[in-house]
């Protein structure tokens, strides 16, 4: 066992990962070499079968930068124009939403307030929960009517999954497949994650998804049950695995695989949106840039894994799962951890892997 396996054993150890809770599979790679890949704890406690690198969890809000990929693969085509607003599309929405473009929804600057921050904030876990086997259709109903604007478009920058749950709508109707499909068909088939999927609602579910758990008042496991709560919309609903995420990686910032999409339009996704006031927001399509002072960074901020190590990151959650992608783009590496106890933070074992890999973290 070398250092590096035996630090991230520690770390796992530390987060109390057992052969009996729940964990995480985390890989630390290249464009051409995987430096570390492992798993730790149980994909079922009920079997105790263990967690394999191979398994599939939820990403959930790592979906979003698929989601971008897949509205700028559209409008290459000449079916969708994302600096247009979406009113035809969202013909019974208010008219302070219809006015929104994609591209603000798609970069966090739209204002449209998001669904799950504020039924949480409210108190309403339970209206949420009701939403648990809604379809795509029954969830903008509950949006349109529930969620309102926050701030002028592109005055500030807020994450909201209202706006993703649209997106993916709006790819539906513009291609004619569902979000889920045509992700499945034009981007993770074609890239090479072969394990992957995009649920379009939970009668389906794949044999090597492990299950999903959160952690009960009394500290006990609870399982997750899998409903759209947990498969997600849009806004969240590719399972993958650690190793697919790294093949999803090299062809985002390494250019290996297909080409979706040219050269100047795949350079969108890691294009800041700046604010009307000049601020960069730190948030390109889909994508955190890690960017130091920007709207979305604060103290504890995932870009702050190693302050002078620059990485462009994601953060994902659903019921029961937790996700990190994250790539240091000066040293080109990439680290990866996919959780299934909603206890464990991605980026938390995250910020512990990566001194591990590029050197001790220096004091503030």
């Amino acid at each position: 066992m070398d250092a590096l396996e035996r630090g991230i054993a520690n770390v796992a150890g530390e987060f109390g990962v057992t052969e009996s809770t729940p964990g995480f599979a985390v890989l630390v790679g290249t464009a051409d070499d995987v430096l570390y890949e492992g798993a730790f704890g149980c994909s079922d406690l009920e079997s105790g079968r263990a967690i394999d690198p191979t398994d599939n969890f939820i990403i959930a809000s790592n979906t979003k930068q698929m989601c971008c990929t897949a509205l700028l693969m559209l409008e290459e085509r000449g079916l969708v124009d994302l600096d247009a607003p979406v009113g035809p599309y969202f013909p019974d929405f208010p008219e302070a939403v219809r006015v929104l473009t994609p591209l603000q929804m798609m970069g966090h600057t739209s204002g449209f307030a998001d669904y799950f921050d504020t039924l949480f904030e409210a108190g309403k876990i339970e209206e949420l929960r009701a939403y648990s086997r809604a379809t795509t259709a029954e969830m903008l109903v509950f949006v349109r009517d529930n969620m309102g604007i926050e701030f002028p478009a592109d005055s500030s920058w807020a994450y909201s999954n209202s706006t993703y749950l649209m997106l993916g709508d709006l790819v539906r109707q513009v291609d004619g497949r569902p979000f889920g499909r045509f992700v499945k068909e034009e981007i993770l088939d074609p890239v090479g994650m072969v394990r992957s999927f995009a649920a379009d609602d939970y009668d389906h579910r794949e044999p090597w998804l492990v299950n999903g758990y959160s952690r009960g008042k009394d500290g006990s496991f609870v399982l997750e049950p899998y409903d759209m709560l947990q498969v997600g919309f849009a806004d969240g609903d590719v399972s993958s695995n650690v190793r697919d995420m790294l093949t999803w990686q090299r062809w985002l910032f390494d250019g290996q695989g297909p080409e979706l999409l040219s050269a100047s339009t795949k350079a969108r996704l890691f294009q800041d949106r700046v604010l009307a006031d000049g601020q960069r927001s730190g948030y390109g399509l889909g994508l955190f840039l890690g960017i130091e002072g920007s709207a979305c960074t604060g103290p504890e901020h995932p870009a702050r894994l190693l302050p002078d190590h620059p990485v462009i990151w994601h953060t994902g959650g659903a019921t029961g799962f937790l996700s990190y992608a994250g790539r240091f783009t000066e040293e080109g590496i990439s680290i990866i951890v996919l959780t299934n106890d909603d206890g464990i933070e991605g980026a938390d074992v995250a910020r512990k892997v990566a001194p591990l890999v590029l050197g001790p973290m220096e004091e503030e």
